[in-house]
């Protein structure tokens, strides 16, 4: 069902006119027609209007605003306009006369309008595109606006959905032009009724903005990412550069890319890491190098100018075509910096050797999906504790699950501490699998390969005494039997010489030593067999043993020993 929406008319009068029979008389209901008829009655017919000219007064599609005053008045040296949005407007006045368009700005008002045509007389849009499309005027809750005999309005538009752009002559300077009779000419208005008018129009000029381009993978095409407004009172954006303190990339205005989860095919999000910063497409002319290690210049600048003579603007898009790597990126000097970055997704380029005795190591929480490429550095005093006895701690060791996104490239990693304390353990009916420990990792998960791990040497202890695997809630018993303290588990439980065949495969070097006290068989309160944990360190010369272990969480009466 249509419904005939009449403008919301707000008017400002001036010196002589009676300013609080305008505002008090200003309805919904009314039309300018009307209101017009009111004014002129009360001697007021000098009307200046101002046309939003595809933006919209105050925060509604269906204001419209002008000023009246009495002919004396501007026959008598003149009026001084006030502009809409002048806080000079006092109360409703100023806030709905304040003029404003998605996506552009407004250079000025204007005396004359002039539309913007191709040689054909084809009506153009602020890109040059020919305004072929025609579609319904809508107001801001997506209704189609009506004429006042109930007919939806319509518009030209290009196919990018663009209005027809204008230029414009006569700039308003609303500090020095005064509004005399020589700029009125008779309007007529409901047939012969007249006054006199001047059209002031806004013009509207696109925001100046920096589109952000990135390399498809799949088609190589340059595809927009995402649009910068440009900094109001700066023409420029820095260039982003990596930080010597936080070894994080400070991106500044630059938007960074990343990928969102799509959860009908199972995708994850996927965050990227800044390699370029370009002014062409075919990154010859850089703001900053590959590796932004660089900065050709401080800042990327806009060249948008407005032409205050014409109303139209120049140059009001800069392309930056910007070229990522895949993660979570750091360059890492210092342990701090490590620390500092901790995340189970993070990707960490080491600069420098690093000890990390000062630093808390927290990859033994992660379930690690990122990637360390270490340059031939070796990270060294790495100290870790296994001491939540809650659910969230199921698999422990230098990293806590290693995941066949990891990648570890050209690292050592030594003098490493692994402790599992006393009262580490899951809850037993809270977790759906055993718990696994181990010097470099409790699990290695589905689909690593030796692709996973290039240059990778591991060397450190693990500790375990005093562990109470006790439930107090009623005392079942539970137990367990750490047969190797290198991994925990592999996916696919290999164990003996499938999992001997797969660390040689891999290029892992692990060297682990071990101590262990010994937690052994004891009774309840009411003479009920409950078990602790049994460690045993199997001889070195039993490698197939040796290469394999967990602690599993299980309600039994003896010990699980695996062999």
């Amino acid at each position: 069902m249509k419904n005939k929406t009449k403008a919301l008319i707000i008017l400002s009068c001036a010196l002589g006119a009676t300013l609080s029979l305008a505002l008090g008389a200003c309805a919904v209901s009314e039309t300018r027609e009307s209101t017009l008829d009111r004014l002129v009655d009360e001697g007021i017919n000098v009307v200046v209007y101002y046309e939003k000219n595809g933006g919209i007064f105050g925060s509604a599609e269906n204001i419209d605003f002008f000023d009246a005053f009495r002919y004396d008045d501007v026959e008598d040296g003149g009026v001084k306009l006030i502009e809409p949005g002048d806080p000079a407007r006092t109360g409703n006045n100023a806030a709905n006369s304040t003029a404003t368009r998605n996506g552009y700005f407004l250079v000025g008002w204007y005396r004359e309008r002039i539309p913007r045509v191709n040689e054909n007389g084809d009506p153009l849009d602020d890109e040059g595109n020919i305004c072929s499309v025609r579609r319904p005027v809508l107001d801001a809750a997506g209704a189609p606006v009506l004429d006042e005999e109930g007919n939806v309005i319509s518009e030209s538009v290009s196919a990018a959905g663009k209005q027809q752009a204008y230029s414009y002559r006569g700039k308003w300077d609303f500090s020095e032009d005064r509004l005399t009779l020589s700029d009125l000419t008779p309007e007529a208005y409901e047939g012969e009724k007249t006054v006199q008018a001047i059209h002031l129009y806004a013009a509207w000029a696109p925001n100046f903005t920096y589109e952000f381009y990135r390399r498809e993978e799949a088609s190589g095409a340059w595809t927009c990412y995402a649009t910068l407004t440009k900094p109001i009172n700066s023409n420029s954006i820095a260039v982003p550069h990596w930080n010597d303190v936080s070894g994080s990339l400070d991106y500044g205005n630059l938007p960074r890319y990343r990928t969102e989860a799509d959860e009908e095919s199972g995708t994850p999000a996927q965050n990227y890491t800044l390699t370029g910063v370009y002014a062409d497409p075919a990154c010859l002319s850089p703001y900053a190098d590959g590796d932004m290690l660089n900065i050709y210049e401080s800042a990327i600048p806009h060249h948008g100018l407005t032409d205050l003579g014409t109303g139209t603007a120049t140059d009001t898009a800069v392309k930056v075509y910007t070229t990522w790597k895949k993660g979570n990126w750091s360059r890492i000097k210092t342990a701090a910096q490590l620390a500092s970055n901790a995340s189970s997704d993070g990707c960490y380029e080491i600069l420098a050797d690093l000890d990390c005795s000062s630093v808390s190591w927290n990859f033994s929480n992660y379930t690690f999906t990122g990637t360390f490429k270490g340059n031939g550095h070796t990270l060294s005093n790495i100290t870790s504790r296994q001491t939540d006895a809650t659910s969230q701690r199921i698999h422990g060791g230098l990293f806590g699950q290693i995941t066949s996104q990891a990648k570890f490239e050209n690292i050592t990693f030594e003098n490493v501490s692994y402790t599992i304390e006393g009262g580490a353990r899951p809850v037993r009916g809270t977790i759906t699998e055993e718990a696994n420990f181990g010097l470099f990792a409790g699990r290695i998960a589905d689909g690593v390969t030796k692709e996973n791990f290039v240059g990778v040497k591991v060397e450190g202890t693990v500790y375990a005494g005093g562990i109470d695997l006790i439930d107090n809630c009623n005392a079942r018993a539970d137990g367990g039997e750490i047969t190797s303290f290198v991994l925990g588990t592999v996916a696919g439980n290999l164990i003996g010489d499938d999992l001997k065949a797969f660390l040689a495969e891999s290029g892992l070097e692990i060297e682990v030593h071990a101590e262990a006290a010994v937690h052994n068989y004891s009774q309840d309160s009411s003479g009920n067999p409950y078990y602790g944990i049994t460690l045993r360190i199997v001889e070195e010369e039993d490698e197939s043993k040796a290469l394999y272990g967990k602690i599993g969480v299980y309600t039994l009466e003896t010990p699980i020993r695996i062999y």
